[in-house]
């Protein structure tokens, strides 16, 4: 069983782990288009404050992925899906066939309606990047 899954946020990484555990020898390939590997997103503003150095918020290494069996695509973007080939195109002209995908591309930040927010200096943040 050859398992695509698009992201690398907890979603993402929790369901390679969740489908190593259940199926041990399918083929499990993770897409992020962030260059980190899975890191604590409400503890940005700490890189931000300077608390707390990118390194520091990692809660999942590189080596995990190896460590799992995961094959793992950072800095890379799915940028098509072909459904009836089962087949997800990168970003690096690359293709990869699935049995099964997973969809974990996640969220974005939202800056609500509120009075003297369209002033300037407010901006909402995501990635580390």
């Amino acid at each position: 069983m050859r398992v695509v899954i698009i992201g690398a946020g907890i979603a993402g990484v929790k369901a390679a782990e969740t489908v190593r555990q259940h199926l041990a020898d399918a083929e499990i390939t993770v897409v992020s288009r962030e260059l980190a590997p899975l890191y604590s997103r409400p503890a940005i503003y700490e890189v931000l404050t300077g608390e707390r150095g990118p390194g520091e918020l990692v809660i999942y290494p590189d080596e995990w992925f190896d460590e799992m069996g995961v094959e793992f695509f950072k800095g890379v973007e799915a940028s098509m899906i072909d459904l009836e080939e089962r087949m997800v195109k990168l970003s690096q002209d690359q293709e990869i066939r699935y049995d099964r995908l997973v969809l974990a591309t996640g969220s974005k930040p939202v800056v609500p309606p509120i009075e003297g927010m369209g002033l300037g200096g407010i901006y909402g943040f995501y990635t580390l990047e």
